[in-house]
């Protein structure tokens, strides 16, 4: 059976099994939070503990776990498994390195550390600034992208979308691409793109990096409604000008 852990932090939702647990137990128990968080576009930090007298899955639960996992990846920030079970430890430590999620396996005797895990404010190399006078936000990369960047990019993001759901510009400031840290940070960052793009109206990419300005038009065919400039690497007020539609000096001389 599952059942919803009490005595928990805001910010993390905690489950725990024991027994066999059933296809009913995802449906009812798990699915409804999860479903939940999606309508509310929201983010959740899961706790999933398996304590001693957890005597594993039925076929159907394993099948529902599965389909959950793929169907409500995206609205988990992190996950933690707490299970003595070799099995489902084996399972968390072969998907880890691929799923886009921070995905981590603990014993029951560190149950105390995946908690204070779970409500940790991930460390992010990543500069980032929001105008709300202009509506604009500044993105410098200075490390290969990794989940805790965009993690910490999103949850700045869903504040500023509390007070306004359109951003009028996003500026993203890069010499050199540094690429990402691993396969799961490459694709959570193409999920943090899916969830935003129809937020932002305009994106300028400040770069001498030639795949990215040469990527760019293939990119902008599968991102709806967004206009995209590329500008030479650091000249942010010229891409400033043109997320405001201020015309610069060498523009009106060029008219």
């Amino acid at each position: 059976m599952l059942k919803i852990m009490q005595g928990l932090p805001d910010s993390i939702v905690g489950i725990e099994g024991s027994g066999k647990i059933t296809k009913n137990d995802y449906i009812d128990v798990l699915e409804p939070i999860l479903e939940e968080a999606l309508e509310k576009e929201e983010k959740v930090s899961l706790l999933f503990y398996l304590n001693e007298n957890y005597e594993g899955y039925t076929p159907g639960a394993v099948f529902e776990d599965t389909a959950m996992g793929v169907k409500y990846f995206n609205v988990m920030k992190r996950c933690a498994v707490v299970t003595d079970s070799p099995l489902i430890t084996g399972a968390v430590n072969l998907f880890a390195p691929i799923i886009p999620i921070d995905f981590k396996s603990f014993k029951i005797s560190e149950l105390s550390k995946a908690k204070m895990w779970l409500g940790e404010t991930p460390e992010t190399d990543i500069e980032f600034h929001f105008d709300s006078n202009d509506n604009i936000l500044t993105v410098t990369p200075t490390e290969a992208l990794n989940i805790s960047d965009f993690e910490t990019l999103q949850t700045l993001l869903n504040q500023v979308y509390k007070e306004t759901d359109i951003i009028s510009g996003v500026i993203l400031n890069t010499q050199n691409f540094p690429g990402w840290e691993d396969l799961r940070s490459m694709l959570r960052h193409f999920e943090f793109l899916k969830d935003n793009r129809y937020h932002f109206e305009k994106v300028a990419i400040c770069t001498d990096n030639r795949f990215i300005q040469k990527a760019l038009p293939t990119v902008i065919k599968h991102l709806e409604d967004i206009d995209a400039q590329i500008f030479k690497y650091g000249a942010i007020d010229e891409a400033r000008n043109w997320l405001r539609n201020v015309e610069t000096l060498d523009q009106m001389r060029a008219v």
